[in-house]
């Protein structure tokens, strides 16, 4: 009876993954894995406890090979505890700080959106604008409301969105949780504003600590709902399929820039790349002791770094 029991709850779990066999941006079914392994992954029972990043080779965008189906994903961010805030920071931080000198640019009255607005942080320092939230936890959405941000609904859809033109839209650490990415920015980009802007703040591939651990990288296996990772070829995409007048992208310290620890993470993270299978090092015969194959869990530990891109 136990083992009956144990079949149903794994082919459970099974019948609510979805298999990625295509891009969930462009829909491409040219797909190329990043590494020959699978990587194992934190998990809380929603998202799977281990994955394969893939690269469409058409617009770019890396992603994980399997996502849990929409209903669990919701389930997920209802269940977030609001008394163990990883967002609820003393101070601003560096690309909150930036994101502040844009929005003080902006007229009185402008009319503001931010997608995933959390307990409306971002926008709660700037009373003079119209501002308005996307927020899925019922809990954080609340407490928004108390902040002066008025919550349109729990995700972007034609509904939530509609009778609403914008000066400016936010996305910050909101796209890497997408499971249709380009549909939610093509959704987005049509309730904008003449010379309205889209801002969104995600961590990006075409960086160096990315390139050396690949598919390893703590942002991949350390937070098992983030799914989708841009960069810039990535966003020429968007410029292309949406048909959007212009695309900027650059680089910002996400978290406050401490240098030795990002001197130490390069260090393991070069040692990492040159033991990693995929690796042109690999014939080496000191790459192929036992102690390189836990670089990558040990790095994830050690070493949590910064690294964001901003996109307009």
């Amino acid at each position: 009876m136990h083992i009956l029991d144990t079949e149903r709850v794994k082919t459970k779990i099974f019948m609510e993954l979805l298999i990625n066999d295509k891009c969930p941006a462009c829909k491409s079914h040219n797909i190329m894995p990043i590494d020959d392994f699978d990587v194992h992954q934190l998990s809380n029972g929603i998202f799977p406890s281990k994955y394969r990043l893939l690269e469409c080779q058409k617009c770019k965008l890396w992603f994980k090979d399997k996502f849990p189906i929409e209903a669990k994903v919701h389930q997920h961010y209802n269940n977030l505890d609001l008394e163990n805030d990883l967002w609820n920071y003393e101070k601003r931080l560096p690309h909150e700080k930036k994101l502040d000198k844009i929005l003080k640019r902006l007229p009185s009255k402008a009319k503001v959106l931010d997608v995933g607005c959390w307990t409306g942080r971002l926008l709660s320092a700037h009373p003079r604008l119209e501002r308005f939230g996307i927020e899925p936890n019922p809990d954080a959405a609340a407490l928004a409301l108390e902040r002066g941000i008025h919550v349109l609904g729990p995700t972007v859809t034609s509904e939530t969105m509609s009778g609403n033109t914008f000066d400016l839209v936010t996305m910050i650490d909101v796209f890497e949780h997408l499971t249709n990415p380009l549909d939610i920015i093509k959704l987005i980009t049509r309730q904008l504003r003449p010379n309205g802007k889209l801002i969104i703040v995600t961590g990006r591939t075409n960086c160096l600590p990315v390139r050396l651990a690949r598919s390893t990288y703590w942002y991949f296996s350390i937070v098992p709902d983030h799914l989708v990772f841009l960069n810039k070829k990535f966003v020429k995409t968007l410029k292309n399929r949406l048909s959007l007048k212009s695309v900027n992208a650059e680089g910002i310290i996400h978290y406050p820039f401490l240098f030795t620890k990002h001197l130490r993470e390069l260090a393991w993270l070069f040692i990492w790349r040159f033991g990693n299978p995929n690796s042109p090092f690999k014939r080496l015969r000191v790459f192929k002791l036992g102690i390189f194959k836990r670089f990558a869990y040990l790095k994830d530990i050690l070493f949590v770094p910064p690294g964001a891109t901003i996109t307009i």
